[in-house]
C-alpha cells in the first residue's frame, strides 16, 4: 500500500434525547466511509483486506456491535 486515505460521514439528529424526543437514543446514524487507496493489490486482494480489517478493527466493531459500558465516580476533596 503506497497511500491510504479514509473519508467518513454520518448523520446526527440533535433532537434525539431532548425534550419531546426522550425515547430516541442520541448518536450518529448512517455511518459511511470510503477508502482511497493507492496499491498494486488486485480488486480481489483489496476485498479480502477489507474483510480482514473489519474483523479485527476495534473501532469498526465497537460501532457495529456496541459494547457494554459501565461507569463510576470517586468523590475527592
Amino acid at each position: 500500500i503506497n497511500k491510504l486515505e479514509i473519508e467518513t460521514s454520518g448523520e446526527v439528529d440533535l433532537r434525539k434525547g431532548a425534550e419531546g424526543h426522550e425515547d430516541e437514543i442520541p448518536g450518529i446514524d448512517n455511518i459511511h466511509y470510503v477508502v482511497y487507496i493507492d496499491s498494486e493489490l488486485t480488486d480481489g486482494q483489496l476485498d479480502q483486506l477489507r474483510t480482514d480489517v473489519e474483523k479485527v478493527c476495534p473501532l469498526y466493531n465497537l460501532v457495529k456491535n456496541p459494547a457494554t459500558i459501565t461507569s463510576s465516580y470517586v468523590r475527592t476533596t
